[in-house]
């Protein structure tokens, strides 16, 4: 069934949807995390062009209305799941291990009743704890909803009870992970440090303000930085830096940014490493500034993504050689992104082509728009 072209929502290829369906769509699409719809495309049909020859296709558009048009033409028509199939077991995308936490138990989702969650634009709900003062941690805004939220807001209304769970969220547009390696392009939006020591110094000692009441044993702590840090990274008119270096640098101080919560009294910890940056349209369209960074981009997430894992994964034999029960866990978001553009209609998606979207009454560069 093809998109409504009139509609907003990504999901509104479900004539007059009810909240079930929307659900169901949700829950398939998103798995743990959410569905993080983004502004890219993807070159998923059997006949399309490989990467690279996509690129050069690209390169030789002008920038025009007419280029972006022969952009959009170039998104795929979508198979029947028949057509396609299903991955197997060699798919490159499953080769994931198993056991992607350490502790001495399993992480008991359903027992947290707090959650604090540290990021950028891809995860901020606009919070300000320090003017605001802090709340019950409840937001009715997205209770009984299943749609037009971010992922973490699916965590604490679809995936959770909000009547039960608290969340706090101090993530920030245009936050980078350290102002010592690569700063925020305003002040303004600040680094995971300041969100840290906003959490210090209003959530603690622990367990915090009455009316928040968190503990060791039932609150997860949520880190997903990293977006802002890659773009700037590879900007030309900043100049660019060294990626290896600068990658594992970003990588590695997450994690050492993130033990400054354990000393806080935090025991259970969510790592997101980042989605292929490198498959969106700022990275492809001619008329983009990213799209003479597209290998860059690609690299930096690579080696930031890889050093992350290294990280999460010193850490926890850190403590597990101190016999230490606490949750170290890692989510692999550019497994699950790249599983989500490989396979496309297992996750209910019949049309990218033609889907178009209203932001502020406004429609935004169509060439931008889409599915990644």
């Amino acid at each position: 069934m093809p998109v409504d072209q009139r509609s907003s929502n990504p999901l509104a290829f479900v004539t007059q949807p009810t909240r079930r369906t929307l659900r169901v769509y949700a829950l398939l699409a998103l798995g743990f995390i959410t569905l993080l719809v983004l502004s890219n495309s993807s070159s998923l049909s059997e006949s399309a062009l490989d990467y690279s020859q996509t690129i050069r296709a690209l390169s030789s558009f002008d920038g025009s209305q007419s280029s972006v048009a022969k952009f959009r033409q170039r998104f795929p028509s979508l198979r029947n799941v028949d057509q396609r199939g299903v991955p197997d077991e060699s798919d490159h995308l499953l080769k994931r291990e198993d056991n992607l936490w350490s502790g001495s138990g399993v992480f008991d989702w359903p027992r947290t009743t707090k959650m604090f969650v540290f990021g950028d634009s891809y995860s901020t709900i606009d919070s300000d704890y320090r003017k605001n003062g802090v709340d019950g941690g409840h937001h009715e805004r997205f209770h009984h909803k299943a749609t037009d939220m971010k992922w973490s807001d699916y965590l604490y209304a679809v995936f959770h009870d909000f009547h039960v769970l608290q969340y706090y969220n101090f993530a920030r547009p245009g936050a980078t992970v350290a102002q010592d390696i690569i700063p925020p392009g305003l002040e303004k939006y600040g680094t995971y440090t300041t969100q840290l020591q906003e959490f210090e110094d209003l959530f603690t000692p622990l367990p915090g303000p009455p009316r928040v009441n968190w503990h060791d044993n039932d609150t997860l702590f949520v880190v997903f930085f990293g977006i802002n840090d890659m773009g700037r990274m590879n900007r030309e008119d900043i100049g660019r830096m060294d990626i290896p270096e600068t990658s594992t640098r970003l990588a590695r101080s997450v994690v050492e940014q993130t033990k400054r919560l354990y000393t806080l009294g935090a025991r259970s910890f969510l790592f997101l490493n980042l989605p292929p940056l490198d498959r969106s349209p700022k990275y492809n369209l001619p008329s983009e500034v990213g799209i003479r960074s597209h290998d860059l981009i690609k690299q930096s997430t690579d080696v930031f993504n890889e050093q992350l894992e290294t990280a999460v994964d010193e850490w926890k034999l850190e403590l597990s050689a101190k016999d230490d029960s606490s949750e170290i866990m890692f989510f692999d978001l550019h497994s699950f992104y790249s599983t989500v553009l490989e396979y496309p209609e297992l996750f209910g998606m019949t049309d990218c082509g033609r889907y178009q979207m209203t932001v502020d009454g406004k429609r935004p560069n169509l060439g931008r728009m889409g599915y990644w």
